[in-house]
């Protein structure tokens, strides 16, 4: 919280949500409401965390940039203002544009562990935003057309869709979708790593891994033991060809068609398999999205 409030350069109000805590969160959060007139503070049951930020994101005044924070990241004092003026830079003024930084991952101590992203990181578009999104939500900055644009009550999926999709894969698929996200390979910020995080650092050393037969088992093992009924990446297709139509192109309105309705036989399910989607976006352990394709929870 001293971090972002001691951002220089810009303006911040910051709200924060707090989700069904039972430790002293609630007392410290009160502290800051107190003393400071831009911080302010809801309370809530435990809804998760994509909807909590969405929630938060739905709720928020008009400003000209938006920003996520997780609730123990560290940012570098310009953070927000490297980030508004790498937007300027890459985009024209009347395109929605979601801002993504790198990050350093830290340990409870604060040592540098690694970068979360190479500095050559490919993004493979709207396609590559659903099936592989490498984006973190707590580096975002989005502008106030794409904010407009989530907003929109008549866009909005079910706030259900949330327990499925997490915040961030959900707005970079937007954003993909009606207008561009732009990388920084440089980060402004630092991640901590807990062992009891609700994230990890596993897809950091994954793909290492991936070649080995008893990482595949245990994949699977955890696919079908947890069962992936969700569907996230069917609901995002679904959603964006119901509520972001008019921004597709064919192709891209096509592809999503085969992701949505790919439960509805085995014969679609083979035309996604098919479609080089998943080997084209996936370079690290694309059988694992291939075999949750054929059990129907992808």
């Amino acid at each position: 919280i001293e971090t972002i409030l001691n951002q220089t350069g810009v303006e911040v109000n910051l709200h924060i949500r707090d989700d069904g805590s039972n430790d002293r969160t609630k007392e410290i959060l009160k502290t800051y409401a107190e003393k400071y007139d831009n911080v302010n503070i809801t309370f809530g049951e435990a809804a998760g965390v994509g909807k909590s930020f969405m929630s938060l994101l739905y709720s928020a005044e008009p400003a000209d940039y938006y920003a996520f924070s997780d609730q123990d990241d560290i940012w570098d004092a310009d953070k927000l203002w490297s980030a508004i003026q790498y937007i300027k830079e890459k985009a024209k003024i009347t395109d929605p544009v979601l801002y993504c930084g790198n990050q350093k991952i830290v340990d409870s101590d604060r040592k540098f562990v690694a970068l979360r992203l190479p500095e050559n990181y490919e993004d493979h578009g709207l396609m590559g935003g659903i099936l592989a999104n490498g984006y973190a939500g707590c580096t975002m900055v989005m502008n106030h057309i794409l904010w407009e644009l989530l907003q929109d009550k008549k866009r909005r999926p079910k706030m259900q869709f949330f327990d499925s999709r997490i915040h961030d894969e959900w707005i970079v698929a937007v954003a993909q979708a009606v207008g561009k996200v732009i990388y920084d390979p440089v980060s402004h910020m630092e991640y901590r790593h807990h062992n009891s995080a609700f994230t990890s650092t596993d897809s950091l050393t994954s793909q290492k891994k991936y070649y080995k037969f008893k990482f595949y088992v245990k994949k699977i093992r955890q696919i079908k033991n947890r069962g992936f009924h969700k569907n996230g990446m069917r609901l995002t297709a679904e959603n964006l060809l119901k509520f972001y139509p008019e921004f597709l192109n064919n192709d891209e309105k096509r592809k999503l068609l085969i992701m949505a309705n790919y439960k509805k036989s085995m014969k679609n399910k083979v035309a996604l398999l098919r479609s080089n989607m998943i080997r084209e976006c996936v370079k690290v352990n694309p059988e694992i999205l291939i075999v949750r394709i054929l059990l129907g929870v992808f």
